[in-house]
């Protein structure tokens, strides 16, 4: 299941031309894609039960966790990542 949701995200990103910088098994067992600059960094964690979040955070200690359709529509997740990674 979280491959599977990986997946897709990972193919609504590329749509908007966002590549990710790497992409790792998750400490949960899920699939966690990683966007980074030198000072920001965003990742979608792909949980083994469906459910997927948009982490956020800076060098700061500046963190934002939303939840994928609840917090955040899947297909924002784009633009937020874009608006955070500047």
């Amino acid at each position: 299941i979280a491959v599977e949701a990986a997946r897709d995200i990972l193919k609504e990103l590329g749509g908007a031309l966002i590549l990710p910088s790497t992409i790792v098994a998750s400490a949960e067992g899920g699939v966690s894609i990683y966007f980074m600059t030198h000072n920001r960094t965003a990742y979608v964690e792909n949980y083994n039960h469906g459910s997927q979040v948009l982490v956020m955070y800076d060098q700061q200690g500046n963190t934002e966790v939303l939840e994928l359709g609840n917090d955040i529509p899947r297909s924002s997740v784009s633009t937020k990542i874009l608006a955070h990674l500047g």
